[in-house]
């Protein structure tokens, strides 16, 4: 059990004069360390009781097996498209794609999780992590299960998804993906209530094989889907396969690990000359920068913020991994070709202008400040060319190769991260004796108003039954962030409650507490401090 003293204990520091709701330290009594709450195996374990035998010894750890150290991996996923059939007859279709994953002799028990922990090639980009294991609850029909759906891309017929979508790799097993691409038309989010596009069935090891080019297929315009993922079944007036014009549509899968993402190009381009291409004389430009490899297949690798109602649009401090502008080193002969285009609320985009560079000529043009001219092809052949003096100016105001630190460079150089913890007191969280109340205690049951003190000899056994919701989030996030935390003294605050001076609104100082228990027992006694109500209303 812990124990509130008036001064602190050694080795912790002293709370500030202006520290005066509380203000003590929750420290440990002398003696043996109280029990943490932890999911670290115990070392010692207690001597049995005289005339019983002791049980065996645990094994032996082991060192991780190669399976586990190398084996298994995170990759990360790219998504893009070229030539996709227009289903709309006034604008572009607005492409989206669903992902579905199926894992051949594993359970069809699947765990899905979704995080943003990724770093993405685009500031306003989404990043989904997904992670599928065997002690889920989500029984999926024929083994696939649904992973995730990007975000569409309006009125785009070659879209690049900004979703950067993170699976755990297995070299010894199969991972299969299917992924669907559709046109968005409306917000249901069913993928069978939208038009069909195509479909493309790949193993991830595929994907990963393909490396720094890309996975490039074809897309199935047949709409049926593989046994256990939802079917068009009327798609396209009965019609199985979807007709096409011109060139077929494409789409490339890129796969790189964490790893491959830490060089970074970081750029900022601004334009001058622009064509004007709306009604108000003005134009919304965007950019789309494009790999080219020696081959002449083009990927999208990258779809700026648009700037609205401008001639001369600014981007600043954009980052983009060097891995997918140059994979085989700055010096090899992929070409990078910058479009630029106007985007209009209804129909199509209108294309501007592009200019053709390479990396090398990225870092060239920023340390001289050179220009890139912008060219509309369409403009250079026939009459045309005899007056067209080119559409603006593109000019590199930076470009550098950083390496971007993660997570565990900070950690390594010993940053740490503090915690605290603020409750929040109004009447519309209930009193803890009312079962509904977000800081329920069940030995409270039997009490009424909101003079809540309980003896002392009970404030363990705040802890002890089953948790409230704060308790239950003060455990899993103190677990974690205690660990980078070299002292483990957390303060707490709370707000919205009434003492006898009046309403405080503003975050209160409750006190200091050592480790997560000690946060458990300080929440415990300011939430039943005898002198504390819940103001309202709220």
């Amino acid at each position: 059990m812990w124990r509130r003293t008036p001064s602190p204990s050694a080795g912790a520091p002293a709370a500030s004069a202006a520290d005066s709701t509380f203000g003590g330290i929750y420290a440990p009594p002398p003696g043996p360390p109280p029990p943490q709450y932890s999911l670290m195996p115990q070392q010692q374990q207690p001597l049995p009781p005289q005339g019983e035998l002791a049980p065996p010894p645990p094994p032996p750890a082991q060192a991780p097996s190669i399976e586990s150290a190398t084996l298994r991996t995170k990759v990360q996923l790219r998504i893009s498209c070229a030539n996709l059939v227009n289903r709309d007859y006034l604008s572009k279709s607005d492409p989206q794609a669903y992902i579905y994953y199926q894992h051949v002799g594993a359970s069809t028990h699947m765990r899905l999780r979704r995080s943003e922990s990724v770093s993405s090639i685009r500031s306003d980009a989404s990043s989904v992590e997904l992670r599928l294991g065997a002690d889920g609850s989500h029984e999926v029909a024929g083994g696939w299960a649904f992973a995730v759906r990007t975000e569409p891309v309006k009125n785009d017929l070659n879209p690049v998804f900004p979703e950067i979508i993170t699976f755990e790799y297995y070299f010894e097993e199969v991972q299969n993906l299917c992924v669907v691409i559709v046109d968005r038309d409306n917000n249901s989010g069913v993928m069978t209530e939208q038009h069909y596009l195509g479909h493309v069935n790949v193993s991830l090891g595929q994907v990963v094989s393909a490396g720094s080019r890309g996975y490039n297929s074809l897309l199935s315009t047949d709409c049926r889907l593989p046994r256990g993922i939802p079917s068009f079944h009327n798609e396209n007036h009965q019609a199985r396969v979807l007709r096409s014009e011109g060139q077929p549509s494409r789409i490339t899968i890129l796969a790189s690990t964490e790893a491959d993402n830490r060089r970074q190009l970081v750029f900022s381009f601004s334009c001058t000359g622009l064509p004007r291409k709306d009604a108000n004389g003005l134009a919304d430009p965007y950019f789309i920068l494009t790999r080219i490899d020696r081959a002449g297949n083009a990927m999208h690798v990258y779809r700026s913020s648009m700037q609205r109602r401008t001639l001369e649009p600014v981007w600043r401090d954009l980052r983009v991994p060097l891995r997918l502008l140059a994979p085989d080193g700055v010096g090899s002969g992929d070409r990078l070709r910058i479009s630029l285009w106007d985007w209009d609320l209804t129909g199509g985009d209108d294309y501007m202008a592009s200019a053709d560079t390479t990396v090398g000529g990225l870092l060239a043009s920023a340390a001289t400040r050179a220009t890139l001219p912008l060219i509309d092809a369409s403009r250079t052949r026939g009459v045309k060319k005899l007056f067209y003096r080119g559409s603006g100016v593109l000019r590199v105001d930076a470009c550098a190769i950083v390496d971007e630190p993660q997570f565990l460079d900070f950690v390594a150089a010993g940053a740490q991260i503090d915690l605290a913890v603020a409750i929040d007191l109004t009447a519309s969280n209930q009193y803890p004796h009312h079962p509904t109340s977000l800081h329920h205690f069940p030995e409270l049951l039997g009490l009424r108003g909101p003079t809540l003190g309980l003896p002392a000899n009970q404030a363990s056994a705040a802890t002890a039954g089953p948790m409230n919701e704060y308790q239950r989030a003060i455990i899993g996030v103190g677990q974690i962030l205690q660990e980078y935390d070299t002292d483990k003294i957390f303060p707490m605050y709370g707000f919205g409650y009434e003492k006898p001076r009046g309403v405080r609104h503003r975050c209160g100082f409750f006190g200091r507490a050592f480790g997560v228990q000690g946060l458990l027992e300080l929440y415990h006694d300011c939430v039943c401090d005898p002198l504390l109500s819940l103001s309202g209303p709220t």
